[in-house]
């Protein structure tokens, strides 16, 4: 609606005042550049227009939001993609910089506006380079008429009327691009810039009343949660150590009674040892009064070898 406006009012208002100047522009510009601004203006137009319908978008998915206090339907506009990726992003837990993400949309925004700023620029500064092109001629006509020498007459109008049309290529020129670039494209401008401004304004607003209290709502929860979780953590390590401490109890009887058992043990093998010993002892004496009784009778029989050895001696001698 502010396009329409704007569009109406300028429009209206200068081609009403000026309009035999914009016939009578096109008429004596013999260098075709009123044409080319026109071009340029023309695409201009066209391109706020489209910078405005873009806006009007914005503001109705705006407006929806804030009337329904929630984010709307996803692919509507930019607004709404960018806060259903901000919602997202809550949800997953991440942290994030809203005032950031919105600053950009509105340097994206920006940039669309200040495209027909640009062109306004151009505008201008076509109508510059007409006026330098019209004063090209206009010289190179006085030039002309100069150089008759007063007695040519028709070289003298030819040289005049180029240097009239040249300065109605200089003067049109500068008008056109004055009027075109520097006042209708820039009232256009300025006020899509307004409304970008504005809307990028609203687009804090809804940030502040509808997505900062999720952010707050799920660091509550993300602190519960982590309660929580310590809580059981807490309880776990409690068993754990519950555990543990019957464990460690367990291995102390386990110890005390295999202390028990080595010593039984021990007492056990000294015993056998002992045992052993004595048996040993009373096998060895045993055996070594058999062998001395066998010694004994081998002594004997060994002497009675002998004694019946040397009779026999003593017979045969005698």
């Amino acid at each position: 609606m502010t396009w329409c406006f704007w569009s109406v009012v300028v429009l209206t208002a200068f081609l009403t005042v000026t309009w035999e100047y914009f016939v009578a522009g096109f008429t004596a510009d013999t260098s075709n550049i009123t044409w080319l601004i026109l071009a340029f203006f023309i695409y201009g137009f066209l391109s706020s227009l489209r910078v405005a319908l873009h806006l009007e978008v914005e503001f109705r998915s705006l407006k929806q939001m804030d009337d329904a206090e929630c984010v709307g339907d996803p692919g509507k506009s930019d607004a709404v993609a960018l806060f259903i990726s901000v919602e997202e992003r809550i949800r997953r837990g991440d942290r994030i910089d809203v005032r950031n993400l919105i600053t950009a949309y509105g340097a994206k925004l920006k940039g669309r506006v200040d495209n027909i700023g640009v062109i306004s620029g151009m505008l201008i500064t076509i109508g510059l380079l007409g006026t330098v092109i019209g004063l090209i001629i206009t010289v190179t006509g006085l030039d002309h008429v100069l150089q008759s020498d007063g007695t040519d007459f028709a070289e003298m109008k030819t040289g005049l009327n180029e240097a009239v049309s040249g300065m109605g290529t200089a003067f049109y020129t500068t008008f056109f691009g004055a009027l075109l670039g520097g006042v209708v494209l820039k009232v256009l401008s300025a006020e899509m810039r307004k409304s970008a401004q504005v809307l990028v304004a609203d687009a804090l607003r809804f940030s502040e009343l509808y997505i900062a209290p999720q952010f707050a709502q799920n660091a509550s929860e993300s602190l519960n949660e982590l309660e929580n979780r310590v809580v059981v953590l807490n309880d776990q390590l409690t068993a754990l150590g519950s555990s543990f401490g019957a464990v460690v109890e367990t291995i102390d009887s386990k110890q005390t009674v295999l202390a028990e058992g080595l010593s039984d043990l021990i007492g056990n093998v000294e015993d056998a040892m002992n045992q052993s010993s004595k048996d040993a002892e009373v096998r060895l004496n045993t055996k070594a009064a058999d062998l001395a009784g066998k010694l004994n009778e081998a002594a004997a029989m060994l002497a009675g070898l002998v004694s019946s050895i040397g009779a026999e001696n003593k017979s045969e001698e005698g």
